[in-house]
């Protein structure tokens, strides 16, 4: 039992002391899909791999068209790309695997609240049991849009909607467990992390969004998900270390460690607008390949 906790703390002790990318499998998922208000389930003709320990994701949603009507006539189709907010037309992240794997869940509104709706949908984007991706949209609202039309601003109705992009999923051995918990300004710090996690190859965590001060990175064997600070506490607190907010932190990930061995990370930040003074980052798990 001695010599086992032994073993375990020598390995982390090795990834701590040693804080000093490979190139992974990348598939990209295009998608062109068109609604009239109905619902859209759509599926990829390609897949990628679905056993990995984790995906990195991108969404970039390069062309929205309406199909536009005034008082019931048919006008045409106008690109409303340029009005949507950045932050909606990309979304990246990480997301556990294996697949069947939801890579993200999102509302997307526009504009914001209160203002009238333009275009609103609860979008489901991820992979599906055999590594085909998928992206589901509901509840869709198709509200009025204000062009200018003979020199005038006129409302018009929204009828149709094509919407074109492409998500890249790139397979990577992190995979994120969630269970943040937000500080000042309902922000929600992230932590991520890159590397291929053979043995001896260079690996990097990065954490943001934190209030500026330091921060504890938990590392741990157990995916513990135990109540804490009105959070939860994904890691075992088996080390502990003091870091400061908003770190990269670079590391040679040991060699040795079986296939598929997992390391669990999490940090915690004291922030006196979270609801009891810690916020904390989502939990990350790291597997050897």
């Amino acid at each position: 039992m001695l010599k086992n906790q032994t073993s375990r703390i020598f390995i982390l002790s090795v990834i701590v002391l040693a804080l000093s990318f490979t190139t992974q499998a990348q598939t990209v998922f295009s998608y062109d899909i068109t609604t009239t208000g109905n619902d859209v389930h759509w599926v990829s003709a390609n897949s990628m791999t679905p056993n990995s320990p984790g995906y990195d994701y991108q969404n970039d949603i390069t062309l929205i068209t309406a199909d536009i009507e005034f008082m019931g006539i048919p006008i045409g189709t106008t690109d409303v790309t340029g009005e949507i907010p950045a932050d909606l037309l990309h979304v990246t992240g990480n997301a556990a695997g294996p697949a069947p794997a939801s890579l993200y869940q999102a509302s997307f509104v526009y504009p914001d609240p209160p203002a009238p709706v333009t275009m609103a949908a609860d979008l489901d984007v991820g992979l599906d049991v055999a590594g085909f991706g998928y992206l589901n949209a509901t509840n869709i609202t198709l509200g009025s849009l204000t062009i200018d039309l003979a020199g005038s601003p006129v409302t018009v109705d929204i009828v149709g909607l094509r919407v074109v992009g492409a998500v890249t999923t790139t397979t990577s051995q992190f995979g994120n467990i969630e269970m943040g918990l937000a500080g000042t300004g309902d922000i929600e710090p992230y932590l991520s992390g890159t590397g291929s996690l053979a043995g001896g190859t260079p690996m990097s965590l990065d954490t943001i969004d934190m209030i500026a001060g330091l921060q504890y990175l938990v590392i741990g064997f157990v995916n513990l998900n135990a109540p804490f600070k009105g959070g939860t506490l994904v890691a075992s607190p088996d080390f502990i270390i003091t870091l400061p907010t908003n770190f990269s932190l670079g590391a040679t990930w040991p060699a040795g460690l079986p296939a598929g061995f997992n390391i669990y990370f999490q940090s915690w930040v004291p922030d006196s607008g979270a609801i009891k003074g810690f916020a904390a980052t989502n939990g990350l798990r790291a597997t050897t390949p």
